[in-house]
């Protein structure tokens, strides 16, 4: 358990600090989608989630407990269900531009290894709220799918641009509009 949380965090540092290089071993790992999964993504919502729930216990100056339990429950259905609409979205644009040459388990390792940054700015921004203004930092992930494209997927650089934008996009935004739709779905939960 513990190899597997340095590994996990050992992975997540080395895609900020030395991106051509992780996505280099990226490329030549041959992990299935649900390895993938199971070893890196949800471990990462785990912990997302974790994180929400205690500080909105620590945070919440009236029912916390009621706060905790619903930005829970938003949070891990933004979460999980961001990534796997983002997966879905992803890919069926790499396979409208590129029909039947990238399989869905490459187009999965690329978005899940891209989800790094979500992850990461969400859980400080959560533990220290007032560190808002870092989510722009989110733009990072058109970086690394820019190297993805590059050492994964084998594109040209000439032809990237699109595919980057619609990678980044999806990837940054699906996950909040569906915690905002969630929340606009319960429209009683004053959080």
């Amino acid at each position: 358990m513990r190899k597997r949380i340095i590994h996990i965090v050992n992975r997540a540092w080395q895609l900020v600090i030395a991106t051509s290089e992780t996505w280099d071993k990226i490329a030549s790992e041959q992990p299935t989608e649900e390895k993938i999964r199971r070893m890196y993504v949800f471990p990462f919502i785990y912990v997302n989630v974790a994180v929400v729930f205690l500080c909105s216990l620590v945070y919440a100056s009236e029912n916390a407990w009621q706060a905790a339990f619903i930005n829970t429950i938003v949070s891990a259905v933004a979460l999980t269900g961001g990534y796997f609409i983002a997966c879905a979205g992803c890919f069926r644009y790499l396979d409208r531009k590129y029909p039947q040459r990238y399989p869905k388990a490459m187009c999965t390792k690329v978005v899940s290894y891209c989800y790094t940054i979500v992850f990461m700015l969400r859980l400080v921004t959560e533990i220290i709220p007032s560190l808002f203004f870092l989510q722009i930092l989110d733009i990072f992930t058109g970086y690394l799918v820019w190297e993805a494209c590059r050492s994964v997927f084998n594109i040209p650089e000439e032809e990237r641009s699109n595919i980057v934008l619609v990678f980044t996009l999806v990837i940054i935004f699906i996950t909040p509009v569906l915690s905002h739709l969630m929340f606009f779905m319960l429209p009683n939960a004053a959080v």
